[in-house]
């Protein structure tokens, strides 16, 4: 009798996209393939024309392939600790077998790295109320340190911060000074997510006199509802935690009787060396590259199989099903790495390429959490007119109507949108985030 598997997160994913119909999970990747195909077959073609692929590109994606990336991206964090997060075991693992896959479908591969600030709890964090009861919170489960939140024990009187509890969509507790007007010194402030970035409303606090933030979700819907852990930028300036607006709410409703809380967190700043991962098809005499790409990383709080691996698994499985092709134009495909902390990777890929090697980028299509049961596709920037880029059907048809007439230059491109793809261009993202827009600050 063989033994028995030992159960993966992401093994109930899988077992239920293998009882689902071709419609199904795989469908909607197969369609995003077909978005691939689309892209490789427009543009004027520069010489001979390509034999193209052996078959339509939608039709040989193996969805049993897509499944067993899962699994192994699942039995990864499980070897790790629960995560695949940047600069951890589970990444550099996840890293391994997206390599070896891409090098077995015979591509070269590159790594490139990249410096960041990671964040890590020395100890468990502490939320406790000292008065008018004694009650200690359980950590993770009913609050959660910031990323970044400076270290320090501290208690005090808690202050509601121009809470919005009837109208939470309406919040823009703490974003400015006058929200803190008559804040006592060494009050822990009670500020509600929503309306301007994380850093600053704890900088607000920090200069009104409070020793503390607890920052309640802004609950406008379930996503924003729940524990949270802000994310702040490095060097925030006072210990910070987040509860879910549940329990923010209860807090606002215990000032009046006198609620203290004490909030502890003990944590340091660690420098650590990322990577993105970079493969590509052969140059063509179009000088026209085609990208790709995915978020290789999960959050610090789970293994990341929908959000990113199912992303990862399609990019692996695009890049296999490409390899036999002879394509127009040159297809590139990213995995990048710390998307999770600030579209590290894909930052710094965009800001590592120069003029030319960006505009030789027609578009990038961004693979993320596509196995979410309501996806959606955006277009980011598809015109050009978010970040002033002439796309190349503009400049085309420019060049035609004055034959003297040279084309505008590229302008830099924008900040990644918030599914972590480095924006080059006119560009389109698959996925559950939209990115129609440039992200919001963090905590928004």
């Amino acid at each position: 009798m063989p033994p028995a598997r030992r159960p993966v997160p992401g093994r109930a994913l899988a077992d239920r996209r293998r009882r689902s119909s071709p419609r199904g999970g795989a469908g909607r990747v197969a369609g995003l393939v077909v978005a691939v195909a689309i892209g490789l077959a427009c543009g004027d073609p520069a010489g001979p024309e390509p034999a193209g692929c052996p078959a339509p590109l939608a039709t040989v994606i193996d969805a049993d392939a897509l499944l067993a990336h899962l699994d192994a991206l699942a039995a990864i964090a499980v070897e790790s600790g629960g995560n695949r997060a940047a600069g951890r075991d589970g990444y550099a693992r996840s890293l391994d077998h997206a390599e070896s896959t891409l090098r077995e479908a015979g591509y070269a591969v590159t790594r490139q790295t990249f410096d960041f600030l990671d964040y890590e709890l020395v100890s468990p964090p502490i939320l406790a109320e000292l008065a008018p009861e004694a009650v200690d919170y359980a950590p993770d489960a009913e609050f959660r340190a910031a990323r970044f939140s400076a270290s320090g024990d501290v208690s005090g009187p808690v202050v509601a911060v121009d809470l919005s509890l009837e109208a939470a969509s309406a919040s823009t507790s703490g974003c400015t000074a006058d929200d803190f007007a008559g804040f006592p010194a060494g009050g822990v402030a009670l500020i509600q997510r929503g309306g301007c970035s994380f850093d600053a409303k704890v900088q607000a606090a920090a200069d009104a006199g409070a020793v503390a933030v607890v920052m309640l979700n802004q609950g406008d819907d379930a996503y924003r509802s729940g524990v949270f852990s802000p994310r702040l930028g490095a060097g925030a300036p006072l210990p910070t935690v987040g509860v879910s607006f549940a329990l923010g709410s209860s807090f606002a409703a215990r000032i009046a009787g006198g609620l203290v809380l004490r909030v502890a967190v003990d944590g340091v700043e660690v420098p650590r060396i990322g990577e993105n991962l970079l493969a590509e098809t052969p140059t063509t005499p179009s000088g026209v590259v085609l990208m790709l790409g995915a978020h290789l990383d999960s959050v610090v709080m789970g293994p990341g199989i929908n959000d990113n691996g199912s992303g990862v698994a399609s990019v692996l499985e695009v890049a296999r099903a490409l390899s036999p092709c002879d394509l127009r134009h040159q297809v590139r495909l990213g995995l990048w790495g710390a998307e999770e902390l600030g579209l590290l990777g894909s930052s710094h890929y965009v800001e590592s390429l120069g003029d030319d090697e960006r505009a030789a980028i027609a578009f990038y299509l961004n693979l993320d959490m596509v196995a979410s049961p309501n996806p959606a596709r955006f277009l980011y920037d598809g015109d050009g007119s978010a970040f002033g880029v002439e796309g190349r059907r503009a400049r085309r048809s420019s060049r035609r109507r004055s034959p003297a007439s040279t084309p505008s230059r590229r302008s830099r491109p924008g900040r990644p949108p918030s599914t972590g793809a480095p924006t080059t261009g006119p560009s389109s993202t698959a996925g559950s985030r939209p990115a129609g827009s440039s992200p919001a600050p963090r905590g928004s």
